[in-house]
C-alpha cells in the first residue's frame, strides 16, 4: 500500500507514461524507413523501441493500479517484472543473433529483476507500507531507461554538429 500522499505522484506517472507512449509512436514513424540499414541497425532500433515501450507500459500500469484504493502493488510489480525480464531475454537473444551489444539491456534487466523481487516481498507482506525509496528508485530508473532509449532511437544523440 502506498501512502495517501502519493496520489498526485501516481497521477503524474500515469499521465507522463501515457504521453511518452504516444510520443514514442511518433518517433517510430521517423525511423520506420529500413532502406539502407544493416540488420544490426534494424535490430538495435527494434530493441530500443520495444524496451522503451515496455518500460513506459510498466510505469503506466503500476501507476494506474496504485491509484486504486486499498490495493497492494505486489502483484502488478511481480507481473510487470516477469514481463520485463522475459522481454529482455527475448531481445537479448535477437540482439545476440544480429551482433548487438548486450549492455543495451543491462539496466532494464536489473530493474525488472528488482521489481519482481520487491513485488514478491509486497505480496507476502501485503499489510506493510511500501518502501518509498525502493518504489521511487524503480519508477525513476524505468523512466530514465525508457526516455534514454527513445532519445537514442530518434538518432539525435548520434548526429554530428556542423
Amino acid at each position: 500500500m502506498l501512502p495517501s500522499g502519493y496520489t498526485d505522484f501516481l497521477v503524474a506517472t500515469v499521465t507522463a507514461a501515457a504521453s511518452f507512449i504516444g510520443l514514442l509512436f511518433v518517433a517510430m514513424t521517423l525511423v520506420m524507413d529500413k532502406s539502407g540499414k544493416s540488420k544490426r541497425q534494424i535490430t538495435t532500433e527494434n530493441i530500443m523501441a520495444e524496451g522503451s515501450y515496455l518500460a513506459l507500459l510498466n510505469l503506466f500500469f503500476v501507476g494506474l493500479v496504485g491509484l486504486i484504493p486499498q490495493t497492494s502493488l505486489g502483484y502488478v510489480f511481480g507481473v510487470m517484472g516477469v514481463l520485463g525480464l522475459s522481454n529482455s531475454a527475448r531481445l537479448l537473444t535477437a540482439g545476440r543473433r544480429d551482433g548487438v551489444s548486450r549492455g543495451i539491456l543491462g539496466v532494464s534487466s536489473a530493474v525488472y529483476a528488482a521489481q519482481l523481487v520487491y513485488g514478491v516481498i509486497l505480496i507476502f507482506n501485503s499489510n506493510q507500507m511500501i518502501n518509498q525509496a525502493a518504489f521511487i528508485t524503480i519508477v525513476f530508473t524505468l523512466f530514465g531507461s525508457a526516455l534514454g532509449r527513445a532519445w537514442e532511437l530518434t538518432g539525435v544523440s548520434t548526429e554530428k554538429a556542423d
